[in-house]
């Protein structure tokens, strides 16, 4: 079972690979991702860790905790984004300059 998951991720790397435009369009759909998941998300975590700090207890038990798991959980989405982003990247660049295969 530990095999499935590379197995599968060779595969997609094989299709994206082979196929630029769906490449490019993988890529565009990362890039809007992570711009989603971290837009404003440093402003975000400072105002909620500035709260608690300020409030305590109060404040925790009223939502705070829970905001700061979606804070760090789109923290979370926005590296998967970006590394995603990343694997295209040096697909389309190893396309442009003629590689035909990720070494």
């Amino acid at each position: 079972m530990k095999g499935v998951p590379i197995i599968m991720k060779t595969k997609i790397i094989t299709y994206l690979s082979r196929s630029p435009f769906s490449t490019l369009c993988v890529m565009t759909f990362c890039f809007l991702a992570f711009g989603y998941f971290s837009l404003n998300l440093f402003f975000l975590f400072q105002a909620n860790i500035g709260a608690i700090r300020q409030f305590g207890w109060l404040i925790l038990k009223e939502g705070a905790a829970l905001q700061l798991l979606i804070i760090l959980l789109n923290a979370f989405m926005s590296v998967i984004f970006y590394s995603l982003w990343k694997v295209c990247e040096r697909l389309v660049v190893d396309w442009v300059v003629g590689k035909k295969k990720l070494e």
